[in-house]
């Protein structure tokens, strides 16, 4: 198989799924986030495997892949096992894309133990909107303004978060965006654009412990779909399905169900 330079994601973008969804595979190969791209081979891939940076996970695209399944694996053990343990991963974490099945992904690695989850994706009709505000403790704030407040006492914890998605704070600001609340000169919550893909906007939430249970998650998720929505942007949002307080939370902002998903995982 051969890993794609930035330059070259180009050759893949024909792979890419036109179905709602599956919004960070696209980020990566758009060139909006970072990742890898690795295909079967130039300049007209059959398949591709994307790694998205943001959610250290997997995503297996194209048709009849299981005839790939020596080199998937080849490239798994001589490359990417090393850079995913150099990351302190020691899991490598995947799920299908659309023509891919998984009774194939199943296939492909049939000599690995499996663990498996379910992902839940939610799509946001504007018709659907719903308008959400309560009363909180604290002052939010615009996440550009987070440049302006370097006292806070844990902006390096804002900044490694934005980073887990974005090559730079740089590419973040000159793309996206995002709302936190302050308390006690801290963040404690904060939402912002974790992946973009065309004109959909993947929502990331994170709140800090001392300050769960408190609403927080939903004001600034809140402010961010709104800003969406004035923007001319589509809000996405994704979670697993057994995290039961992110999915309350797109439920209450107006988020529907889109689809469920298996997502796999062996250690390396």
């Amino acid at each position: 198989m051969v890993e794609l330079s930035k330059e070259q994601y180009y050759y893949a973008k024909h792979l890419l799924p036109t179905e709602e969804g599956y919004v960070a595979p696209k980020a990566v190969v758009c060139g909006n986030n970072p990742g890898w791209v690795f295909v079967d081979s130039l300049p007209s891939p059959k398949i591709m495997i994307v790694w998205a940076q943001g959610n250290n996970g997997f995503y297996f695209i194209g048709m009849d892949i299981v005839k790939y399944a020596d080199e998937i694996n080849l490239v798994i053990d001589l490359i990417i096992k090393s850079r995913l343990l150099s990351k302190g991963t020691d899991c490598f974490e995947f799920s299908s894309v659309p023509l891919v099945t998984d009774e194939e992904l199943k296939s492909i690695f049939h000599l690995r133990k499996l663990k498996e989850w379910t992902q839940t994706t939610f799509t946001f009709k504007k018709s659907m909107a719903r308008v959400y505000s309560a009363p909180f403790e604290g002052q939010l704030w615009d996440i550009r303004e987070l440049e302006k407040n370097y006292s806070l006492i844990n902006t390096g914890f804002v900044h490694k978060k934005i980073l887990k998605h974005w090559e730079s704070l740089d590419a973040f600001f000159a793309k996206a965006n995002g709302f936190f609340i302050i308390v006690d000169n801290a963040v404690a919550s904060f939402a912002f654009t974790g992946w973009i893909a065309n004109n959909v906007h993947e929502i990331s939430i994170e709140t800090m412990e001392a300050y769960r249970r408190k609403g927080f998650a939903k004001v600034c998720a809140a402010k961010l779909v709104n800003y969406y929505l004035q923007n001319g942007f589509s809000p996405y949002w994704e979670c697993a399905s057994g995290n039961t307080a992110s999915v309350k939370i797109a439920q209450t902002l107006g988020f529907t169900q889109l689809s469920d998903y298996t997502c796999y995982a062996f250690k390396l």
